[in-house]
């Protein structure tokens, strides 16, 4: 037997959408620690420490291939990516808030943004 939704019912289900939303809009907002620098890994190893105050082109070399790295008003991306079919990693665009990542995975490296204030936050799951 099928039971009808009453008016409670569907005050919760709006209730829940609309706290949803407001969360993924906000939320990104309190992480407002701009980044200083950002860790360059290559194959599990730290390769390069980049500081995001100068404005600089990278090109980060590997048996995989090459990644041109673009470093520009505090913030790093991926520009362009060598053998990478779907461009994944040049997609992501500009970074710049402590935590965030820029992953390259057939070239098997990935970039950290840093802040160089500790974070209050020990960890995050989306």
């Amino acid at each position: 037997m099928i039971k009808k939704l009453l008016i409670g019912d569907y005050l919760i289900i709006v209730f829940s959408i609309v706290l949803t939303i407001f969360l993924f809009i906000v939320y990104p907002q309190f992480n407002l620690e701009k980044a200083s620098y950002a860790n360059v890994v290559q194959d599990g190893k730290l390769v390069m420490v980049i500081d995001l105050s100068i404005d600089k082109e990278y090109r980060l070399e590997s048996d995989y291939g090459y990644n041109i790295v673009n470093v520009e008003n505090g913030k790093i991306a991926v520009i362009e990516s060598y053998y990478n079919k779907n461009q994944i990693c040049v997609k992501m665009g500009y970074k710049d808030r402590d935590g965030e990542t820029i992953v390259c995975l057939p070239h098997n490296f990935f970039i950290e943004v840093i802040s160089e204030k500790e974070s209050d936050v020990d960890g995050v799951a989306y």
